[in-house]
């Protein structure tokens, strides 16, 4: 939950976010809460279910890409 809030007061609100820099971002987060940073696979599994449970994919630069959609 504290990933969401972060990337929803960090300009990530109210917009699909590519997986990728969800997964780029969240050592920042980390290292800004001073908080232990886990294996990205879980926390993505974890994300899944806090964003409504589905995979939702996006074309970007001629690739199918994972997106999360962060609540405001």
């Amino acid at each position: 939950i504290r990933l969401l809030r972060w990337l929803s007061s960090n300009g990530y609100a109210g917009k699909p976010v590519l997986a990728m820099e969800v997964e780029r971002v969240y050592p920042i987060m980390c290292k800004e809460l001073g908080w232990e940073r886990y294996p990205w696979q879980p926390v993505a599994i974890k994300l899944r279910e806090l964003t409504g449970g589905r995979k939702p994919y996006r074309w970007y630069e001629g690739h199918r890409r994972r997106v999360y959609y962060i609540q405001d």
